[in-house]
């Protein structure tokens, strides 16, 4: 074993939690095409969180006024990573499932 210690760094910003947060947020479905969920995908594997939170801005029309504007990337850089972040993708899944198609 080390003699490195484990310590809990507090992050910088606090992320905005929202309870709800899941019946806030509303997707414009004429943006989301397989390119851009394949873009979704990799930036996940790369770690590009700013890529993922471009995308999200331009995919998504309503969120939690907490976060901010709905179309401005930044609104989703300081969201709890596992909590929110990262679920945007399964509420997004969820969500094309109710989507008719044409």
């Amino acid at each position: 074993m080390s003699d490195m210690e484990l310590t809990r760094v507090e992050p910088a910003v606090e992320p905005k939690v929202v309870a709800n947060w899941k019946e806030q947020i509303k997707f414009d479905f004429t943006k989301v095409s397989a390119r851009r969920i394949r873009d979704l995908n990799k930036g996940f594997a790369d770690g590009a969180i700013d890529d993922i939170a471009k995308i999200y801005a331009e995919i998504i029309v309503a969120c939690p006024p907490e976060w901010g504007a709905p179309n401005n990337p930044d609104s989703y850089i300081d969201l709890d990573f596992y909590g929110v972040f990262r679920a945007i993708v399964t509420v997004l899944n969820e969500a094309g499932k109710n989507v008719k198609q044409s």
